[in-house]
């Protein structure tokens, strides 16, 4: 699901428990998918402030190494 989403963080609400009812094939309830996308717009979440920090860990190196 995460990458249906493209690994964005950003997603709304919306856009996350559309695709997953798409997904889910009426399998599940609205609580369940209520439930499911928040949890999902969590790991986004998470997964966007690792992102973050490997980048940062980047640019620090760089920025010690010079020109």
């Amino acid at each position: 699901m995460m990458h249906a989403l493209n690994m964005r963080a950003d997603s709304t609400y919306e856009q996350t428990y559309a695709a997953l009812k798409q997904v889910s094939g009426g399998r599940y309830t609205p609580e369940q998918l209520s439930e499911n996308t928040r949890r999902i717009l969590q790991k986004l979440e998470a997964w966007n402030e690792e992102y973050t920090k490997w980048w940062e860990v980047l640019i620090s190196c760089r920025k010690k190494e010079g020109p």
